[in-house]
């Protein structure tokens, strides 16, 4: 990371306002809404719209896995699976960073709670998320420096 990349604030790089899902949406809900709009998650909201949580589809992918290795995956448990609500399944608050944070830092966050997904705040209230592939596209967007790429790389 260059050092203006890395003291830039994440408002420069996060999805403002991003798709949430309410915490009485079901499982399968929950799935179709992510796959349909082809997001890897979103905050899960309570009633007063606030995150109480992160959902991802390694998420949802974990909880039928977890669940159907511990009972026979007969179509009444798979039928109870998809009817689970998220708020019955969110392990932990959402971890978050104030808008004007570095990215440096906001890197150091992801990788220190070893999430995929901070939400972004404006005095606390929500104003975005920011992502690894957020962080991903802001550094494949840097130029390329001059010359031929390093040996060993694609281009070599």
């Amino acid at each position: 990371m260059t050092p203006s990349l890395g003291s830039a604030p994440v408002k420069e790089f996060m999805t403002p306002d991003p798709e949430r899902l309410p915490h009485d949406f079901s499982v399968a809900e929950a799935t179709d809404f992510l796959l349909e709009r082809r997001i890897g998650g979103a905050p899960v909201v309570g009633n007063d719209g606030f995150p109480m949580s992160v959902v991802s589809t390694t998420d949802l992918l974990r909880t039928v896995n977890e669940e159907l290795f511990r009972r026979e995956a007969t179509p009444g448990c798979i039928a109870a699976l998809r009817a689970r609500s998220l708020g019955e399944i969110v392990a932990r608050a959402p971890i978050s960073c104030e808008e004007n944070t570095p990215l440096r830092e906001a890197c150091r966050i992801l990788s220190r709670e070893r999430v995929h997904r901070l939400v972004v705040t404006r005095q606390g209230v929500p104003v975005g998320i920011l992502s690894t592939l957020d962080v991903a596209r802001a550094v494949a967007a840097l130029p390329r420096p001059p010359g031929p790429p390093p040996a060993g790389s694609a281009g070599a």
